[in-house]
This record gives C-alpha cells, sequence and structure tokens, in this order.
C-alpha cells in the first residue's frame, strides 16, 4: 500500500468516526481564533524566507464530543482508585488487568498510553485494533506506522516526546466501534 493509498484510507477512517461521534450526540464548540499569515510582522530582509498558510476565514470550528451514558450503569465499573488516581502511572497501576467491562473477556492486553505523559501533544484514538491488541501499545498497525511518520517525517518530533492513547483500552470484538458503555 502506498503512502497516499494509506493516507486516504486512514481519511476515510476519520470521516466514518465523525459520523459516528455526530450521531451519538456530538456537539460543537469553538475554538481559539487561528493566526493569520496577514498578522505576523514583515520579516526582514536579511531573515529566510517561511511558508505560511492563511487561516481560513471565519470562525473556526472543532467537534467535541458529548456522550454521555447512564452513570448508574456504569458506576460499579470503576473502583476507587482509579477515580483518585492523580498520575497515568498511578492510574495504570489502578486499573491493573481489568475485568470489570464486557470487553475484558475478548482482549489479548489491556492497551494503555505510551510516550511523554508531560507533552504538550496528544494523539487519541477510538480503540485498540488487532495489532495494539496483540502487543498491548496504541497505534502499532498500519494507522501507527503512518502517525510515527507524520510525527516523526513532518512534525521533526519523536513519538516518545507525545503521548499516545485511545478512548478504550481494549479491543472491542470484530473491530466495532465502542459503544456509549464502553466509552464510560
Amino acid at each position: 500500500m502506498s503512502d497516499r493509498d494509506a493516507l486516504l484510507d486512514l481519511v476515510r477512517q476519520t470521516r466514518a468516526h465523525v459520523e459516528w461521534l455526530r450521531d451519538s450526540g456530538l456537539e460543537f464548540v469553538d475554538t481559539p481564533p487561528t493566526r493569520t499569515a496577514s498578522a505576523d510582522p514583515a520579516p526582514s530582509a536579511d531573515a529566510p524566507a517561511e511558508a505560511t498558510v492563511d487561516a481560513p476565514a471565519g470562525p473556526t470550528r472543532t467537534a467535541a464530543a458529548r456522550i454521555v451514558p447512564d452513570s448508574t450503569a456504569t458506576d460499579s465499573l470503576v473502583v476507587p482508585e482509579v477515580r483518585s488516581a492523580t498520575s497515568l502511572p498511578a492510574l495504570r497501576d489502578a486499573i491493573g488487568d481489568c475485568q470489570n467491562c464486557k470487553l475484558a473477556p475478548h482482549r489479548t492486553n489491556l492497551v494503555f498510553g505510551v510516550g511523554n505523559p508531560e507533552a504538550d501533544l496528544v494523539f487519541v484514538g477510538e480503540a485498540p485494533g488487532h495489532d495494539e491488541d496483540r502487543r498491548g501499545e496504541p497505534f502499532v498497525g498500519r494507522a501507527g506506522q503512518l502517525l510515527t511518520d507524520i510525527i516523526v517525517k513532518g512534525m521533526k518530533l519523536r513519538r516518545e516526546d507525545v503521548y499516545i492513547a485511545n478512548i478504550i483500552k481494549c479491543r472491542p470484538p470484530q473491530n466495532r466501534n465502542p459503544e456509549a458503555d464502553e466509552i464510560a
């Protein structure tokens, strides 16, 4: 599969995910204004030219999922240590080998986040896939290879400099979309 085909596949998957979020009660929230190229001061004559991209006209909007399942159905799944965890390592320790929801019997490994817990940039996927379930690490399959290329080649960062996780920690059967109670 070429890089272009992999990117197109990722775009198709992203679109399907956004449509699923919309169907699940997605709401939109305003984001801070984006700086435009025209707002930048003029470069000095001896400064190297930099490529700029104009921001879109009008307000920028981004999606924020507001999926709120019935808390009485999920409160029994969360142990007190999870609610009181104050760091990612403490949260990982509290989760342990969680067997509290209907996904646990179907997974091979719990897939917790990886990377820098103090990172300024976080990538959050929907759910682990087959490769992630097998290795116990998020974004290690084809989409993960593309994400790593974007981080390393495009953003000039190391994968270890960002934090990468999924909304849920167990692979749903047959890679189906996670259900609201599983997200909770």
